[in-house]
């Protein structure tokens, strides 16, 4: 695999890394965005993009999948859909252990809302036969103190849920190096 020095010439580099203050403003710059960098062809720009998405996906796949204890534990393996900058919905998987089975998005929104329906939300837990579900979003602003309507959504989720037989065990709202527990506050 060619190194970073093979890829970009020293220029395109030192302009990379002056025109974006972090990664978070890096892996979420447009294909567009990207091939405006001096020295920088279509398909480097093409390629460099896949590069960022597939880190974005990395970054936010929770590989260290674990016993959940917590909500604390969900922020370690979540925290980085703080890196998006449109609401991200996901949802997480457990067994009668709380050990995580999966997790998935549902949902991709804009910088302040993302459209959540019961039925997305619960399909995929009927389907792998969870005991429980945590629900996770992230706040684009940084701030994880939850709206009106991430209350309301909750609620009628751990209601849908009962139905099922799928217990809501919390809802955890991430924002920039933080995050914030619906059950803790005592919201669900």
């Amino acid at each position: 695999m060619e190194s970073i020095q093979e890829v970009f010439k020293e220029q395109t580099i030192d302009y990379i890394l002056s025109s974006y203050p972090d990664f978070k403003s890096l892996i979420n710059s447009s294909r567009e965005e990207l091939e405006q960098i001096p020295d920088l062809s279509k398909a480097k720009a093409k390629q460099f993009f896949a590069y960022l998405q597939i880190s974005k996906l990395l970054l936010s796949s929770g590989e260290n999948a674990q016993r959940i204890t917590g909500p604390k534990d969900i922020y370690e393996n979540l925290k980085n859909i703080s890196l998006f900058e449109e609401e991200r919905f996901i949802v997480v998987l457990l067994n009668t252990k709380n050990i995580v089975l999966s997790h998935y998005e549902v949902s991709k929104g804009t910088i302040n809302a993302t459209i959540v329906h019961p039925r997305e939300v619960f399909s995929q837990a009927v389907r792998m036969k969870a005991n429980a579900i945590i629900c996770c979003h992230n706040h684009p602003s940084g701030d994880p103190t939850p709206s009106s309507e991430d209350i309301q959504i909750t609620q009628r989720l751990v209601e849908v849920g009962n139905l099922l037989g799928i217990k809501v065990l919390d809802h955890v709202i991430i924002g920039n190096g933080q995050y914030l527990s619906l059950k803790e506050k005592g919201l669900i």
